[in-house]
């Protein structure tokens, strides 16, 4: 068995712990000027690196030309013409993609006559996708030298000329 002592002599006893050696400004060249006493240890430093690549990282998103929206993908418009597409896009085209907002895209494109639904897609790295789901027209009707079109039930679409195989109506 072993004798017992007392807590107090076995504490005041124990060696001394020994301090961590941190990194002084003074060693790392360039960053003496930013002496402080006991600020500049190797996490912090680790640290402001990190956040200075992740700052770059994001200024790189929002100012390279590689994110940058170019024309529309058009897909599933029938009646509808593509450069009436392209241009109601025109306002998001040359912007950053992280700065469009699809949702005003898509407002902008259901306010076209004759378009039911539409969706909007945006993708990495500069690609817009619209989808458009529209009223095909099946008559053209001339009235006082105008032409619009017409859907099978009567509607009309839009003013306009088409091409094709149409009954036309005067």
């Amino acid at each position: 068995r072993r004798p017992t002592s007392r807590r107090s002599v076995t504490r005041l006893a124990r060696p001394q712990k020994r301090r961590r050696r941190t990194v002084s400004a003074d060693t790392i060249p360039g960053l003496s000027y930013l002496r402080v006493a006991g600020a500049w240890d190797r996490q912090r430093v680790i640290a402001l690196l990190f956040f200075l690549a992740v700052g770059w990282l994001l200024l790189q998103c929002f100012t390279a030309p590689n994110f940058l929206v170019g024309a529309p993908t058009v897909s599933g418009n029938k009646g509808l013409a593509t450069s009436e597409i392209v241009e109601v896009t025109r306002p998001v085209q040359g912007r950053n993609i992280f700065s469009v907002d699809s949702q005003d895209v898509w407002q902008a494109v259901m306010k076209l006559p004759g378009v039911k639904e539409a969706q909007v897609r945006l993708e990495l790295p500069n690609r817009l996708f619209v989808e458009i789901k529209d009223q095909e027209p099946q008559i053209v009707w001339e009235a006082r030298g105008a032409q619009y079109l017409v859907t099978g039930n009567g509607e009309v679409i839009r003013p306009g000329s088409a091409t094709g195989n149409f009954l036309l109506i005067t």
